[in-house]
């Protein structure tokens, strides 16, 4: 039981209390005084003694309450997790072969947040993403995403976050990842053929056996990168930055691939993809390009090999 609070003295006692210095504040001293009165008056009462034990009962009975119905909130939070993405599922499916973006960056962005795989998606033609107040287009967020075996032909996914994401067996021919996020993404045998890769970020991202045929890579970052195996043919590599690229030396195929103004190659690596492997290395001009597009359409047709596509009356720059 609480114990009853002492009788307070007297206004002229508290008064006689107050420093000299303070005696400008002597209302607040005076409103002091008279919360003690009150204070004094409530604890001799047994209601609100009664009201103390109700308010700590009810503590009890709400803790007991909140641990009993533990279980169902967990069954409540799934449930409401299985309608969020059964409804972007919804949205995927209703938008598939339709262009533009249909609600479908918000949907895999909500699903790909909870972890949920993507593997096999179909998002062909898609255009992911969607601009900002200032009118900056603001790509897809997907780090980490599980797009094993995705089809995303034609898909634009310009600056998209696929940082780590598992995308290998995916299709991405013709696809727009212009100025794409792909650090560490595994592509493991993914088709990027004529994709558009440009001043995408490909640091220590994997790209074995993944065919690039015709792929426009132009200032793309490849530091780190896996290439082992891979099909570059009729790439455009200019400004690339290759260093420490890994695996060079087994690409599979480099003919007509452009590599003028590569950064930082792996020492060797120009002499070996012009003299071996049939890569193109000269200054752009009309002459070139023409003789580029010829050459393209010789290797076509006839099947040449690798090493006799350099043209012999151009001259190489290193």
């Amino acid at each position: 039981m609480p114990l009853e609070k002492e009788l307070p003295g007297s206004w002229s006692d508290k008064r006689s209390t107050i420093p000299s210095w303070a005696v400008v504040f002597v209302w607040l001293f005076y409103v002091e005084w008279l919360m003690e009165w009150v204070a004094y008056w409530f604890s001799r009462w047994a209601l609100i003694e009664i009201l103390g034990y109700i308010a700590r009962f009810s503590i009890l009975v709400a803790v007991i309450a909140y641990f009993a119905g533990a279980d169902d909130r967990r069954q409540q939070a799934e449930d409401q997790r299985k309608t969020k993405h059964y409804q972007a599922w919804q949205v995927i499916n209703a938008a598939h072969g339709k262009p533009g973006d249909g609600g479908r960056t918000d949907a895999l962005q909500d699903l790909n947040r909870d972890r949920i795989s993507l593997y096999r998606i179909d998002l062909s033609g898609a255009i992911l993403g969607g601009t900002s107040e200032d009118a900056l287009w603001i790509g897809v967020d997907l780090p980490g995403a599980k797009l094993s075996e995705a089809v995303l032909r034609r898909t634009v996914m310009s600056r998209a976050n696929l940082r780590e994401a598992r995308m290998s067996y995916c299709d991405l021919d013709s696809a727009y990842l212009r100025y794409a996020d792909l650090t560490e993404a595994s592509l493991y045998e993914a088709d990027l053929t004529s994709a558009d890769l440009s001043g995408a970020d490909l640091t220590g991202a994997s790209l074995y056996e993944a065919d690039l045929t015709g792929a426009l890579l132009y200032d793309v970052d490849l530091t780190d990168a896996t290439l082992a195996l891979a099909t570059l043919a009729g790439a455009y590599l200019r400004n690339a930055r290759i260093a420490n690229i890994k695996g060079w030396e087994n690409i599979r195929d480099l003919r007509l691939a452009d590599v003028y103004g590569v950064v930082s190659p792996p020492e060797g690596f120009l002499e070996w993809a012009v003299n071996e492997m049939g890569a193109l290395c000269i200054e752009p001009n009309i002459k070139y390009l023409t003789l580029r597009d010829s050459l393209l359409i010789v290797a076509a047709r006839r099947g040449q090999r690798p090493g006799r596509l350099q043209p012999d009356n151009i001259p190489i720059a290193y």
